[in-house]
């Protein structure tokens, strides 16, 4: 069981909290060429980072629940969490 103090976490039975860059290299992933303004910087992004992708798709078919925080603090500081890849349905 993780130990971070945080009884939301541990009432939950959550076992895995994902680095915010797994979660953002797996949001890119998911968006596709179609959806990055850059399509180059993003390649170069998941070229690098190919075990964060692996780590992301891993985690949600390994783990039963895995929580996701408002990265959005830190990453496309412009979106808020609703405008963000996990809560929009295409």
């Amino acid at each position: 069981m993780l130990n971070c103090g945080s009884t939301v976490i541990d009432s939950a039975r959550l076992d895995t909290v994902l680095d915010p860059m797994v979660v953002r290299c797996g949001e890119l992933f998911l968006k596709g060429a179609g959806g990055a303004e850059d399509r180059e910087k993003v390649w170069d992004l998941l070229n690098t980072n190919t075990h964060a992708v692996a780590m992301f798709f891993d985690s949600l078919v390994v783990d039963e629940k895995v929580p996701i925080f408002n990265y959005g603090h830190t990453f496309d500081m412009k979106l808020d969490f609703d405008q963000r890849v996990f809560s929009r349905r295409s």
